[in-house]
């Protein structure tokens, strides 16, 4: 109950923040914008056109529908099959957690030393190789712990892929598409 509770606590910070941001946007009065499925299709037509933008939606697809499976039996063979305690099963998640935060700081100097292109294709390359560890962990405790703790931490290899697909989207997709590129996008993956 107190986890939800702080969740809960933490919705409403964000409520607060988003209700204090001082920006007023314009928008288009409806009169004037087409229906919800004419700009749906328009969004689809421009993510079909361009091949970057493809890519990136399989990539992205891909990932969603493997980690889906994959994560849908994570704590499970945790528990079942290495025997490992709530504790231990909160321990290994939240090193996902810290690599998360890492690849925050280190997705931008990435970036510039390497280049967007080869931050994606790294990214995603190291994330696939560093779950090739789950697999791998069987045995006793001291031997699984630290691959699965690897494991999670890789995360922060998916945090510097999504920040940098997002951004190269955001990019290339001319301002008055985005929203429409991007819900397709979204509702795709």
């Amino acid at each position: 109950p107190f986890a939800v509770l702080a969740d809960a606590f933490s919705f409403l910070v964000s409520a607060l923040a988003i209700w204090n941001i001082d920006i007023l946007e314009s928008s288009q009065p409806r009169a004037e914008r087409n229906s919800i499925l004419v700009e749906l299709s328009e969004g689809l037509r421009f993510l079909r056109k361009d091949v970057r933008l493809r890519a990136l939606l399989g990539c992205t697809m891909t990932h969603t529908l493997g980690g889906g499976v994959f994560y849908a039996l994570y704590d499970l063979y945790l528990i079942r099959d290495l025997g490992y305690t709530p504790l231990l099963v909160g321990l290994t998640v939240s090193m996902g957690g810290l690599g998360s935060l890492l690849g925050a700081f280190l997705a931008a100097p990435l970036a510039k030393y390497i280049g967007v292109g080869r931050t994606l294709i790294i990214a995603q390359f190291a994330f696939g190789l560093a779950n090739l560890l789950v697999p791998l962990a069987s045995g006793p405790v001291v031997v699984t712990l630290p691959l699965l703790l690897l494991s999670q931490f890789a995360d922060l290899c998916y945090v510097i892929y999504a920040i940098h697909e997002t951004s190269l989207r955001q990019a290339i997709i001319p301002e008055g598409m985005l929203g429409r590129v991007a819900s397709n996008f979204t509702l795709l993956t």
